[in-house]
Parts: C-alpha cells; structure tokens; sequence
C-alpha cells in the first residue's frame, strides 16, 4: 500500500531542472504578435464585432456565428456590400436559410452569391424596390442557372416585370385621394390620432399602385388627411 507523507507546497518541492538535451527558447514580443496575428477570429470575439459593428442583436448574430464561418463570411459581404447590417442579417438569417433548406444546400453552394445579394438589398435600402419586389426578384434569381445570376440580371428583371418602386408622388397623392374621399370613418379617426386606422387605406392605395413603398404611402395618408 502506498500512503502519501506530505503534500507539494512549492515549486521547488517538484525538483524542477533543466533537460540538457534541449535548448533554451527565447519567446519575443515579436514572435508572439506573429503567432496572434496568424490567427482566426474567435467566434465569440466575431459575435461581438457583429454586434458592435453592425447593430445586430445578440441573437442574430449567435445564429450567424453558429452557422460556422462561411455563412459568418457570406453575411458579412453581404452587409459590406449594401451598407446595412441588420437588412443583410433579415435577410440571411430568413429568406437565404429558407431557400438553403428547401433545396438542401450548402452556403458555398447557394447560387446566389454574397455579392449579389447585397446588389439586390442595396436597391432596397435605396428606395429603388420595395421588399416585396425584392423576395419576387430573389425567387426569379433562383430559377436561373447559376452562371447567369449576377448584379445586371436583377436591372433586367425589374425592368422585364415593372418591379421599380414607384417614386412618381404626383400619382401617389392622386390615388391616396381618391381612397381617402370613399373611406371618411377611417379618416376621422386619424384625424384624432388614431393612426392605426391608416392600416385599410395603405392596402388599398397598395392594391392601386403597386411598386409603392408602404411606409412613404402610409406617412402620405397621414400627411394628407392631417394637413401637413
């Protein structure tokens, strides 16, 4: 049987000495910040900067990171590209994952590429296509080969199936108009405040214009009525 005697106290106890077969080793400052720099960024340390960096919320950006590092890369230029962290994020997260799934994909494997998405959002962010003209476009991109999925073939369908946002506020207040003439008990109750009741009449001006984007067609109505 074997019965301890006493316990290490210090370092010396452990009867530490040089092997005289290796050699010392100098470790600079210099070695060190190479070996750092060499690197990859930690998850969580990519987690935060996406937070930091593109005010995205601490469970987005543990959905994207969990997603291992090339859907992490596809996000980013993604957001790069279209200068808007939380759009790309929406839209990574939800219609890209959706549409990976669906057709079990990869994300190296998606055919439609980082660059561009980030084209198809920035038109978006721009006021040049509605969200609703841009899922529409992202779906026809899909049904192309991948070969032909590029910046310029988003023009081309927008332009194919009239998708540009309507930016002609002549015709939106024309419209907005005549909606609000056959809807008084709706626009009463904006008139007290109650904007909530905007809701009907933005569908029906929607239903008359498509490519108008909600949320101007909803500050019109209420301009309108209000009298601003």
């Amino acid at each position: 049987m074997t019965f301890a005697q006493r316990g290490k106290e210090e370092a010396s106890d452990y009867r530490y000495f040089p092997d005289p077969d290796l050699v010392p080793v100098i470790v600079s400052d210099e070695m060190l910040n190479e070996a750092q720099a060499s690197l990859c960024e930690f998850p969580a340390v990519r987690r935060d900067r996406f937070q930091s960096e593109y005010g995205l919320s601490l469970y987005d950006s543990t959905v994207i990171i969990e997603k291992l590092i090339p859907f992490a890369d596809y996000f980013e230029t993604v957001a790069k590209g279209c200068g808007d962290g939380k759009q790309a994020a929406n839209w990574v997260t939800q219609d890209v994952t959706r549409e990976m799934n669906d057709r079990g994909l990869t994300i190296e494997e998606f055919p439609i590429k980082a660059e561009v998405l980030a084209a198809l959002l920035a038109k978006v962010i721009k006021g040049d296509l509605t969200i609703k003209s841009a899922r529409e476009v992202f779906m026809d991109l899909l049904e192309l080969p991948e070969a032909e999925i590029t910046a310029a073939k988003i023009d081309q369908i927008i332009d194919e199936k009239g998708l540009g946002a309507l930016q002609d506020t002549g015709q939106i207040t024309a419209v907005i108009e005549a909606v609000v003439a056959k809807n008084e008990k709706a626009a009463n109750d904006i008139r007290e405040g109650k904007l909530q009741a905007a809701g009907p009449l933005i569908g029906q001006v929607m239903k008359e214009l498509k490519g108008a984007d909600p949320k101007t067609v909803r500050q019109m109505i209420i301009d309108h009525i209000q009298g601003n």
